[in-house]
């Protein structure tokens, strides 16, 4: 079992996910941040 850390994990790599992750590395460059996704695809469906 392989363990990494992070300072942030954002579990979602939709579009929010990737908002939240692009907003918090804006305002602290350098930020490590992981983003967790199960899936391969993501399909872009705006509300």
């Amino acid at each position: 079992m392989s363990t990494q850390q992070h300072k942030v994990v954002v579990i979602g790599g939709g579009a929010a996910g990737i908002a939240t992750a692009a907003s918090m590395l804006k305002r602290r460059p350098g930020l490590d941040i992981a983003i967790v996704e199960p899936s391969d695809t993501h399909a872009y469906q705006p509300g």
